[in-house]
């Protein structure tokens, strides 16, 4: 069965924005939890009256999403990683000498 190479760098860039974005939305909901909590009685929650106790639910969600695909994706990176040693990549000592396909056309 022949596998198609794909690059397993591109995930771990994606899980590092990804980790980036949940760090992010965690220290906006901590900024919104410190400048409202007379207000919202330290109750926040997503159905919260006033739209100021609902926000830092918002961000405290979104950023276990982000956190959440962070993991899956750098998941997806490592399977690929371990794909394409599997399967063997260039240089990996399996290939008999063989010149890759684009220097036979050089030839």
């Amino acid at each position: 069965m022949v596998v198609a190479r794909k690059s397993a760098v591109m995930p771990f860039v994606l899980a590092g924005l990804l980790g980036l974005a949940a760090l992010g939305a965690w220290f906006f909901a901590l900024q919104f939890i410190s400048s409202a909590p007379a207000a919202c009685n330290n109750v926040f929650s997503m159905i919260a009256e006033l739209p100021k106790c609902r926000w830092p639910a918002v961000f405290v969600g979104l950023g276990w999403v982000a956190f959440i695909s962070a993991i899956a994706s750098g998941w997806v990176g490592g399977v690929r990683i371990r794909r394409n040693r599997k399967h063997g990549g260039t240089g990996a000592g399996n290939d008999r000498g063989v010149p890759p396909h684009d220097a036979q056309r050089l030839i």
